[in-house]
């Protein structure tokens, strides 16, 4: 007695076919075969009535003198396909106005496999709105839970849910039976490290773990015998195991004396009297004269922190701030066309940044992100990434970005959170014993502007109230900025089937 499945796999005249039959128990003779040709257009043009980047799927089955067939189409996928996806819920309730858009002639899409709540747009309390290109799938905020409209303790359903849609101009669908497999992004799956040839000039930096603060300190000097004194700007690096080790000072001395009396504390010091540039760290790169590249330097002209166009990776915490009232620091990373500016925290470390980021690359930390967006007033942007290279923030934790002065934050990219997502309104905070402890505000925001993709992979993400929110699916992004799934797979999803 036999059974089982036969299958053979035929490649011929530039088909791919599998033929197969189910083994007959009774060995008749008469077993039922098959045979599938795919036509796979993945990641390729268009090919007769295959569109671009699907696979088409020709099934016959036979059994005895009876034929049936098949034709099933699906779609390639990227990583994430929504704007905003979670694994728990989702938080839209407290802004005014919510608009959905997509760069993606294919979808637009807002997930979660928990709850999703929007504003009270239902009872006329605020807007939300699905906007879909011309010729272009509805636009959908899908969820495996409720889907809740602020004001209604029950979830959307019946007349009130179709009515919904037809307001948001989409496709509200809660209590879906299925579960949307998020993907478990990791840092290898980043395009930003060195890992293709396109990325073959890219350096490796180092840097402490620890604090690197903006602040004033007052020195003095003695002027044809008085004493004279001003205060100076400066640069600390407070150590991840200070007291142990010492704090470090970088000065602008430029325009004082030449003889001065440093505060106390500030014995490891050095002065920046030649350019007014700070060197952070340093590469496994020298100049032509011999002299190592530093991993990160800062400006103290335009107050900025430039890093060189490396993966600076630090052992523990990295943290950038300012204790100087009104001074809100830059922070740039460098890239070009061979290699892209990342920030790496690793051995359990997390990332506080403290200023407006610019530029492209990376901030990848094992565990947190906090970005404290607060440029000054009527400063356009706070977080501003290159297109041709765009800006990732990767937290093994938790990512949060906070409001500042300008009351809008904007980011270009890819947000990706193992845990929760947060946007805060606002920031308080609070240093004790050399110790940076944040606190989100319930601050309102006027504008919140997230072009790419945001996901909380396993948590929640929360949006502070907010007059304008906007939510934009630009898979360039995730072009640019992932690798992709490994071994050249890809993710699909199903189109249609047609039985005949």
């Amino acid at each position: 007695m036999r059974s089982g499945l036969r299958v053979s796999h035929v490649k011929s005249q530039g088909q791919t076919l599998l033929r197969g039959a189910l083994l007959d128990e009774a060995a008749t003779g008469s077993e039922p075969t098959f045979t599938a040709e795919i036509v796979n257009r993945l990641d390729r043009s268009a090919l007769s009535s295959v569109p671009a980047d699907t696979v088409l799927l020709r099934i016959e089955g036979r059994s005895g003198a009876f034929t049936s067939r098949c034709d099933a189409l699906y779609r390639g996928e990227p990583l994430f396909d929504a704007s905003l996806t979670a694994n728990r819920w989702v938080a839209l309730n407290k802004n005014d106005s919510v608009k959905l858009l997509s760069r993606d002639p294919a979808r637009n899409w807002l997930r979660s496999n928990g709850d999703i709540w929007l504003n009270g747009f239902v009872r006329g309390n605020g807007a939300t709105t699905i906007h879909s290109p011309a010729n272009s799938p509805q636009g959908v905020v899908w969820a495996k839970g409720e889907i809740f409209s602020e004001g209604d303790p029950q979830g959307l359903s019946g007349e009130k849910l179709a009515r919904a849609s037809r307001e948001a101009g989409g496709l509200l669908a809660p209590r879906s039976r299925l579960n949307h497999d998020i993907y478990k992004l990791t840092p290898a799956d980043l395009s930003v490290f060195k890992q293709e040839d396109t990325k073959n000039q890219q350096s490796v930096g180092r840097m402490r773990p620890g604090t690197y603060s903006v602040e004033w300190g007052k020195v003095s000097w003695l002027d044809g015998g008085e004493p004279r004194s001003t205060d100076v700007k400066s640069v600390s690096f407070t150590p991840s195991d200070y007291p142990r080790s010492k704090k470090i000072y970088w000065y602008d001395g430029r325009s004082l004396n030449p003889s001065l009396i440093l505060p106390e504390g500030w014995e490891s010091s050095s002065r920046c009297d030649d350019d007014g540039v700070v060197k952070l760290g340093g590469t496994n790169v020298n100049t032509v004269t011999g002299e190592n590249v530093a991993a990160m330097t800062y400006r103290f002209d335009d107050d900025a922190f430039v890093t060189d166009d490396s993966s600076i990776e630090v052992d523990g915490d990295f943290r950038i701030v300012s204790k100087i009232d009104g001074l809100v620091p830059s922070i740039s990373l460098k890239s070009n066309e061979n290699s892209t500016g990342v920030i790496r925290a690793t051995n359990g470390g997390s990332i506080v940044i403290q200023g407006t980021l610019s530029g492209g690359g990376a901030l990848v930390a094992d565990q947190d992100i906090q970005l404290m967006s607060n440029p000054k007033q009527n400063q356009e942007t706070n977080v501003e990434a290159d297109k041709s290279a765009g800006v990732v923030l990767y937290g093994g934790g938790n990512v949060s970005i906070f409001g500042g002065a300008n009351r809008a934050i904007q980011f270009k990219g890819l947000i990706y959170a193992e845990k929760d997502v947060n946007i805060y309104g606002g920031l308080k905070v609070n240093t004790r014993n050399e110790n940076l402890s944040l606190e989100g505000t319930a601050d309102k925001l006027d504008v919140l502007d997230l072009q790419g993709a945001v996901v909380a992979r396993s948590g929640s993400v929360s949006i502070a109230e907010t007059r304008n929110v906007s939510l934009t699916y630009d898979p360039d992004y995730l072009q640019k900025l992932t690798k992709g799934m490994p071994d050249n797979r890809r993710r699909i999803s199903r189109v249609w089937v047609r039985r005949y």
